[in-house]
C-alpha cells in the first residue's frame, strides 16, 4: 500500500470500522458488550488486536502526502448493493427470509442474524448460536435417515426424535462437544422441504441449554412458507451517495438510524458533516 502511494495506516481505520459495526450488530441485538466474545467456532484475532498490531505495523512504512481519493472511491460504490444478496436470501431484523426457496424463519430476541452464501448465522449470548443452511447432498429419505447416516453418522446422538414443522417432516437429536477446552451442546435438526433437506445446528453453552430451549424451538416452529405479501415486500437496500449542503448532522438524516448512519460513515458522535462534502445512505428499491 505504502509503495503505492497510499496511507498505510488507513487499514487500521478499516478494521476499527468493521469494530464499530460489530459493536452497533450486537447492540441491535440486544447483546451488549458481547461484540467479540470468545466463542467456540471463532477464527480470527479480535479485532482490537489486528488494530493495534496492523498499526504498528503502519509506522514502520511512512508515506509523504498519502493518497486517500475518498470522493473518487465513493463515486464507484454509489449504486451498490448493501447488504444481502438478493440471491442468497434477506435478512430483516430477527427474521431471514428466502424468496426463491420460498422460506423464512425468526431467530429469539438476542441473537444477530448475518447471512453468508453457504449458510446464515444467528450469534447469541456467550456464545450460543443458530446455524442454517441446506444439505449440500441430495437426500431422498426420511430426515431421521439423513440425521443419522449422513449428517452426524460418525456422532453418536441423543435424544432422538421424530418432529412435524408446519407439515414438514423433521428429525432431532443431541450431542455435547468438547473443543479447544470448551464445552457447547449442539442440537441437529434435519427438516424435509420438498425436495431438499434444510438443517439448524443450535449451538449452547451447557449452562444456558436450558433456557435457550424454549427460544430454539419457537425459531423452528417459525420455519415456513413466504406469504406472497412477505415475498413482495423483499426488495434490497443500495448505497446511495449525496452531498451535503452545509455542515449536517447524522440525527436530522436518520433519527432512528443515526448510529447506524455513523458507523456507515466512520463519523464519531457528534460529528458533522463538512459542507460540499459525499457520505452514503441506504435506500431500498
Amino acid at each position: 500500500m505504502s509503495r503505492a502511494g497510499y496511507d498505510p495506516r488507513a487499514m487500521a481505520g478499516f478494521l476499527e470500522k468493521m469494530e464499530a459495526n460489530t459493536r452497533l450488530q450486537s447492540s441491535l441485538a440486544g447483546q451488549g458488550d458481547q461484540a467479540e466474545q470468545s466463542d467456540i467456532f471463532a477464527t480470527h484475532p479480535r479485532t482490537a488486536d489486528r488494530v493495534r498490531k496492523t498499526l504498528a505495523e503502519a509506522n514502520l512504512a511512512y508515506v509523504q502526502d498519502p493518497m486517500t481519493a475518498r470522493d473518487i472511491y465513493l463515486g464507484k460504490i454509489d449504486g451498490m448493493l448493501y447488504g444481502d444478496d438478493p440471491e442468497q436470501g434477506f435478512v430483516r431484523g430477527r427474521v431471514f427470509a428466502h424468496p426463491k426457496l420460498d422460506l423464512r424463519y425468526e431467530v429469539p430476541e438476542g441473537f444477530s442474524l448475518v447471512n453468508g452464501a453457504a449458510q446464515v448465522v444467528a450469534q447469541g449470548p456467550n456464545g450460543s448460536a443458530i446455524v442454517f443452511d441446506a444439505a449440500p447432498e441430495r437426500f431422498g429419505g426420511r430426515p431421521m435417515d439423513y440425521l443419522t447416516a449422513v449428517w452426524a453418522k460418525d456422532v453418536a446422538l441423543s435424544n432422538l426424535e421424530t418432529l412435524n414443522v408446519n407439515g414438514m417432516a423433521a428429525a432431532t437429536g443431541t450431542v455435547r462437544l468438547s473443543k479447544q477446552g470448551q464445552q457447547a451442546d449442539l442440537r441437529l435438526v434435519a427438516i424435509r422441504k420438498g425436495n431438499a433437506i434444510y438443517r439448524f445446528l443450535l449451538v449452547t453453552p451447557p449452562q444456558l441449554t436450558a433456557t435457550l430451549a424454549p427460544g430454539f424451538q419457537r425459531t423452528l416452529n417459525s420455519f415456513r412458507d413466504l406469504t406472497g405479501e412477505e415475498r413482495r415486500a423483499l426488495r434490497p437496500y443500495y448505497l446511495e451517495v449525496e452531498t451535503a449542503g452545509r455542515n449536517t448532522s447524522p440525527s436530522r438524516l436518520a433519527q432512528a438510524l443515526e448510529e447506524r448512519f455513523r458507523v456507515l460513515n466512520g463519523l464519531t458522535a457528534g460529528q458533522s458533516i463538512p459542507g460540499g462534502s459525499l457520505f452514503k445512505t441506504v435506500i431500498e428499491r
